[in-house]
């Protein structure tokens, strides 16, 4: 890998963010310095107007269009899913969820790297229609950071790209479809897809759904646009809740749900719920049997870790048993 040298000169300004920075006004106070900010590329001193580097606590953040543009960048702002579609030389493309603002309307930690989920350790944000990314975004895209004189100077090394094959991606523009099925999938408004298509550009074959912010929502194999398959789909934003199973057209049939990379139940599902199958409790011994709708009472028997039963009948619930968050207690009579 050939790398290109830029070095970057930050007489960073400190960014104090107002608890009312709500898009579009967004509320900023910049405690100045006098000192200029520049930049050299390839040498080249190059102007910041309007797009200063900046820290938000300890991270610093720069414009994404500045850093790529040894690359021959091409920058699209995507304003109804606040996107900043890129395509760089070679054809590589990257896609930055940048929001609206920042805080709550911060845009995504994570950017798509040729259809490659990559996590940049902080979101990007948007100020004055300039995508700001974190300096890391360098290491995301496989360049390297080094800093000098004091976290006021930084030497960026992007990498020359080689020509790929990127992976298709799609982009939703209709909020709220839910996906038919017991497993809560929604595709929403700016809702990415990441994978293999038919001809009416619906899922099919092996693919990624992520959220707006590129949370991953499911991944596994689909068909005509609904999960079916062997698959995982994420029942929390952060990943911690998830099952791994079958899908039949959006339906879960069966599987493992896990809390924490931890398996906890392994059967049949309702909507958000267990139906049937094995469930790990709090103390370690199973309870195998069926668990009502409302999740409050399970019907079976209650076995040590060596199998032995130590209890049949029913079994009261409290808590949320889908999150592993739960106590439980015999119901005798």
């Amino acid at each position: 890998m050939t790398i290109r040298r830029m070095a970057v000169l930050l007489s960073i300004s400190t960014v104090l963010l107002t608890t009312a920075c709500s898009a579009p006004n967004i509320q900023q106070v910049f405690a100045q310095e006098d000192a200029p900010v520049h930049i050299f590329i390839d040498g080249v001193s190059q102007e910041l107007a309007g797009s200063k580097p900046f820290k938000i606590g300890e991270i610093t953040m720069v414009p994404v269009r500045k850093i790529l543009e040894p690359l021959g960048a091409e920058i699209k702002y995507q304003d109804n899913t606040m996107d900043a579609l890129i395509k760089i030389q070679n054809g590589q493309e990257i896609i930055v969820h940048s929001g609206s603002g920042v805080g709550e309307n911060a845009g995504s930690r994570y950017i798509l790297f040729n259809g490659e989920r990559k996590d940049m350790g902080s979101p990007a944000v948007l100020i004055n229609k300039e995508t700001f990314v974190p300096i890391s975004f360098v290491e995301t895209i496989g360049g390297t950071v080094h800093w000098i004189s004091m976290g006021q100077t930084v030497d960026v090394n992007l990498p020359e790209l080689n020509e790929v094959t990127t992976q298709d991606v799609r982009i939703f523009t209709n909020d709220g479809w839910a996906i038919p099925g017991n497993s809560g999938m929604k595709i929403n408004w700016g809702s990415k897809y990441v994978g293999q298509m038919n001809q009416s550009d619906k899922p099919n074959g092996q693919g990624t759904l992520l959220s707006q912010k590129l949370d991953i929502v499911y991944t596994g194999t689909w068909l005509n646009g609904l999960p079916n398959g062997e698959g995982t789909v994420n029942l929390s934003s952060d990943g911690k809740i998830k099952i791994k199973g079958f899908f039949n057209k959006g339906e879960i049939v069966s599987g493992v749900l896990s809390a924490n990379g931890s398996a906890f139940f392994e059967g049949t599902f309702g909507r958000q719920s267990l139906k049937e199958g094995a469930l790990i409790l709090p103390d370690k011994r199973v309870f195998k049997g069926t668990i009502s709708d409302d999740q409050k009472i399970g019907v079976g028997s209650l076995t040590n870790s060596e199998g032995k039963v130590l209890y049949e009948g029913k079994i009261g619930f409290s808590g949320t048993i889908v999150t592993n968050d739960f106590s439980y207690q015999r119901l005798e009579g």
